[in-house]
């Protein structure tokens, strides 16, 4: 029985299947500058996002 061919391990490979990284990934595909942030704050998300934009509009 022939062996399954192991996929080539990489210094990228373990950012692959992490969703926290998603942001970044898309402001590079999009041509975006800047800080990107990800947030996983399970049911409070959304209290987090509304403080930290406060907080950086003053």
């Amino acid at each position: 029985m022939p062996r399954s061919k192991a996929r080539e391990t990489t210094i990228y490979s373990g950012t692959s299947i992490v969703l926290s990284v998603a942001s970044g990934r898309i402001s590079f595909m999009n041509g975006l500058v800047g800080p990107c942030l990800a947030l996983d704050t399970a049911c409070c998300s959304t209290l987090v996002t509304k403080h930290l934009a406060r907080s950086g509009l003053e």
